[in-house]
């Protein structure tokens, strides 16, 4: 037979709903917090609080560059895919791109968000929107004999033409003027889910509040058996 835990009560209005810190799954005894509306022991707030004022350091950077990056290359390559074997352009595939790439960069970067991860966020997506349309650059350069006149470039013309490539992709958006309007639009709302997923993390800490053990009423004792008759 298991032993029944006491109830528990609190001396504020609206106990919690549960008594586990949600965050790191412990019980809550003697008092807790709450972090962001939510449920905290002691040490959480505490915890949490130093990592999001704390900075993300380099390798913080280099992971939200290296998975806001993957996230923005897998979407480029969806988007050319389709342009390319289905002859479709979906142009709101960019705001999927930006979802990502957003989301990428906050996980890299531990959650803490903030300005500089809002435009590492931005200029990823940008970047990997645009960059869907460089082997149609290619095929373009290639057809039009520019680069087939039988001689192998330098190294350093050969970083010159990838450069060249990749700027005129990232203009591409802007080279037809009003009448791709709607597609930058549509760019700039994939921007603005790379920038909001990004935004500076607010903590607001509440407490301690008491959370005690209540003491479990006496049962009253059974009634006495009738007296006997005669006796």
């Amino acid at each position: 037979m298991t032993d029944t835990p006491p109830p528990l009560s609190f001396d504020t209005a609206e106990p919690p709903a549960r008594t586990t810190c949600t965050f790191c799954g412990r019980p809550l005894f003697g008092e807790y917090y709450t972090l962001n509306g939510q449920v905290a022991c002691g040490d959480c707030p505490q915890t949490l609080s130093a990592h999001h004022r704390g900075g993300a350091g380099a390798a913080g950077v280099a992971r939200a560059i290296g998975l806001g990056s993957a996230a923005g290359f897998a979407g480029a390559v969806v988007w050319w895919a389709i342009r390319r074997f289905a002859s479709l352009e979906i142009g709101l595939i960019a705001i999927g791109i930006g979802h990502f790439v957003g989301l990428g960069v906050r996980r890299g970067s531990g959650g803490r968000g903030g300005v500089g991860f809002q435009v590492l966020a931005v200029a990823l997506t940008y970047f990997w929107i645009t960059a869907n349309y460089v082997p149609d650059i290619v095929q373009a350069v290639v057809s039009r004999g520019v680069a087939a006149d039988g001689v192998a470039p330098s190294a350093g013309g050969m970083l010159v033409g990838i450069a060249f490539l990749f700027g005129l992709a990232m203009a591409s958006p802007f080279l037809e003027g009003a009448g791709n309007i709607i597609g930058l639009l549509i760019i700039s709302f994939g921007l603005w889910q790379a920038w909001k997923l990004n935004a500076p993390v607010s903590i607001a800490i509440e407490g301690p509040f008491q959370l005690r053990t209540a003491t479990p009423m006496t049962p009253a004792p059974p009634p006495l058996p009738p007296p006997v008759p005669g006796v």
